[in-house]
C-alpha cells in the first residue's frame, strides 16, 4: 500500500504544468543534441548540471533523468541521416540504419529506431523500478576475470559480423586493440605508443574515432563514387511501416532491451558495450546473418532498444550503489549528492525514485510523438544534392570531432582515421572489427591486468567462477560456430561445382 501510495503521489507531482512543460522541453532539446555529433548524454548532462541547483530534488533530478533518455534516442537520427553516430551508442545503429537511408528508406528506419528506442526505455524502465536491488548485486559479482572474459567473449564474436574474409575481420579487431592501448596503461600508468607526444598520452577518443570511421570516410566516398545519402530519390516506406515492422519482431525487441539494460547496469561496460553485444546476438541468431550492415531493420532495433535499455541500466548500480554504470551515469550520481541524497538502498525510499520513474516515461512518450511526426520531413535532407550533403557532413563531424575535447589535434585525428576507414572498406577489412577491438580491447586489458594482480599471475582463475566457465565456453562457440558453417558452406560448392 505505501509504494501505491508513494506512486500517485508522484503522478500528481508529475502532472503539473511546470513538470509537463520541463519533461517535454527536456526531451525535444535531447533529442537536438543527441544528434549533434561530440555532444552525446554526459556533455548534456553536465551542461544542465548548473541549472539545477536552483531546483527542487524532483524537478531536478526528473531534468537530468529525462535528458539523458532523449539524449540517447537523439543520436540515432544523425545515425541514420548522415551516417554519423551523434553518441557512441548509436554506434550500431548506423550499420543498417544508414543503409535504408541509402535505399530511400530513411522515415522507415527513423520509424523502427523510434518504436524501438521507446520500448527499450521502457523495458530498461521497468527493471530499474523492479530489479535495482538484484541487477545491482549482480554487477557487483562480476569481477575482473568475469569482466575480462566478457570482452574476450565479444571479440569471438568478430568472425560472425564480418562479410568476407575472417581473418581480415580478426586482423581490423586486433588493430582496432592496438588504436585502443596508445597513451598510457589503466594500471601501471606507463605511456606507449605515444611518439613522444603529449597529445597521445590521453589516448584516441572514442567519438572523434568513431566520427572518423564513419563520417569522414562516408564523405570520401561520397566524393569519390559522387553518390548522395540515398541512392534512390523516391521514398520507400513511412514510419508508420517502420512501426509495423518494429513490432513484427517483438521476441528481438524484446531480448535487445533486456541485454541492454542488464549489460547497462555492469559498471565499465557502457552503453556502446551493450549496443554491440545485442547487434552481435541479434546476427547470430538470425536466419540470414549476411543481411546485416545493408540495410536489415532487426540491425536497427537490436541497437536502438539495446542502448536505451542500457540508459535505464546504468542508473540501477548508479543509485544503489554510486557506482555509475558509465559517465553520463556519473554525472547523475553528482546531481543526487548535490541534493544531500546519498546512492544506497535509502535512494529508494519515499517518493523520490517514483518521480524520476513516471518522468522518465513520460519523457519517452514526448520523444516517441516527436520522432513519428517529424520523421518524414527530417528524411527529406536525403534529398539534397550530394555535394551540399557532402559538405555539411564533414562540417559537422570535425565540429563534433573538435567539441569533444576542444582540441584542433582531434580533428586531424578524426581525417585520418576517415582515410583509414575507407581504404578498410576498399579492401575488404570488417569496421564493425575495428570498432569491437577499440571498445573491447581497453575492457578486456583492465580485466587481465586486475585478474593477474589478485590471483598472483595464476590463470586459473579465470574457471575459478561459474560464470568464468559459462562465459568460456559460449566464447568458444561463438568463435568456431561462424568458421564451422563457412567452411561447410565451401565444401557444399565445390561438391556443386564438381556435380
Amino acid at each position: 500500500m505505501l509504494l501505491q501510495q508513494y506512486f500517485f503521489e508522484a503522478v500528481s507531482v508529475v502532472l503539473t504544468p511546470e513538470f509537463l512543460l520541463l519533461i517535454a522541453a527536456a526531451s525535444i532539446i535531447g533529442i537536438f543534441l543527441g544528434s549533434m555529433p561530440g555532444v552525446g548524454p554526459a556533455l548534456t548532462l553536465a551542461l544542465a548540471f548548473p541549472f539545477t541547483f536552483a531546483m527542487e530534488p524532483e524537478m531536478g533530478l526528473m531534468l537530468m533523468a529525462v535528458l539523458y533518455g532523449s539524449t540517447t534516442y537523439g543520436g540515432s537520427v544523425s545515425a541514420i541521416l548522415i551516417n554519423v553516430p551523434g553518441t557512441p551508442g548509436s554506434a550500431a545503429t548506423l550499420l543498417d540504419g544508414y543503409p535504408l537511408t541509402r535505399q530511400g528508406k530513411a522515415a522507415l528506419a527513423i520509424g523502427i529506431a523510434t518504436i524501438s528506442s521507446f520500448i527499450g526505455a521502457v523495458i530498461g524502465l521497468g527493471f530499474l523500478a523492479l530489479f535495482a536491488p538484484i541487477l545491482a548485486e549482480l554487477a557487483l559479482i562480476l569481477g575482473p576475470p568475469e569482466m575480462f572474459l566478457l570482452a574476450v567473449l565479444g571479440l569471438a564474436t568478430v568472425s560472425a559480423v564480418s562479410r568476407g574474409s575472417i581473418f581480415k575481420g580478426f586482423a581490423a579487431a586486433g588493430f582496432g586493440v592496438v588504436v585502443a592501448s596508445i597513451g598510457s596503461d589503466p594500471i601501471t600508468g606507463q605511456v606507449r605508443f605515444t611518439a613522444g607526444t603529449y597529445y597521445l598520452q590521453g589516448g584516441i577518443d572514442l567519438v572523434v574515432m568513431l566520427i572518423g570511421l564513419f563520417a569522414v570516410s562516408q564523405t570520401i566516398d561520397m566524393a569519390v563514387s559522387e553518390k548522395g545519402l540515398a541512392e534512390k530519390s523516391l521514398f520507400e516506406g513511412t514510419v508508420w511501416d517502420g512501426v509495423r515492422e518494429s513490432l513484427g519482431h517483438k521476441s528481438a525487441i524484446i531480448r535487445s532491451s533486456i541485454i541492454g539494460s542488464v549489460v547497462g547496469a555492469i559498471p565499465g561496460a557502457g552503453i556502446t558495450t551493450a549496443n554491440f553485444l545485442s547487434y552481435i546476438f541479434a546476427v547470430n541468431l538470425s536466419d540470414d546473418p549476411e543481411s546485416f550492415g545493408t540495410g536489415n531493420p532487426e540491425g536497427v532495433i537490436a541497437a536502438e532498444a539495446a542502448n536505451n535499455g542500457s540508459t535505464m541500466g546504468a542508473l540501477i548500480p548508479a543509485m544503489a550503489l554510486a557506482i555509475p554504470g558509465g559517465a553520463s551515469a556519473a554525472v547523475f550520481i553528482g546531481a543526487m549528492m548535490s541534493y544531500g541524497i546519498t546512492p544506497g538502498p535509502n535512494a529508494f525510499e519515499g517518493i523520490l525514485p517514483y518521480v524520476i520513474y513516471v518522468s522518465i516515461l513520460l519523457g519517452n512518450v514526448v520523444f516517441l510523438a516527436v520522432g513519428l511526426t517529424s520523421a518524414k520531413y527530417v528524411a527529406r535532407v536525403t534529398t539534397i544534392r550530394h555535394d551540399v550533403v557532402m559538405a555539411s557532413i564533414l562540417s559537422i563531424a570535425l565540429i563534433g570531432a573538435f567539441a569533444v575535447r576542444s582540441n584542433i589535434l582531434d580533428v586531424g585525428v578524426a581525417i585520418s582515421i576517415g582515410v583509414l576507414g575507407y581504404l578498410m572498406g576498399e579492401y575488404g577489412y570488417s569496421i564493425v572489427g575495428f570498432v569491437l577491438g577499440f571498445i573491447l580491447g581497453p575492457i578486456a586489458e583492465r580485466g587481465f591486468q586486475r585478474s593477474m594482480l589478485l590471483a598472483d599471475g595464476d590463470y586459473m582463475v579465470f574457471t575459478e567462477s561459474w560464470i568464468s566457465i559459462v562465459l568460456l565456453i559460449t566464447t568458444l562457440i561463438l568463435f568456431f560456430s561462424p568458421i564451422a558453417i563457412r567452411i561447410r558452406q565451401m565444401i557444399s560448392r565445390e561438391s556443386y561445382d564438381i556435380a
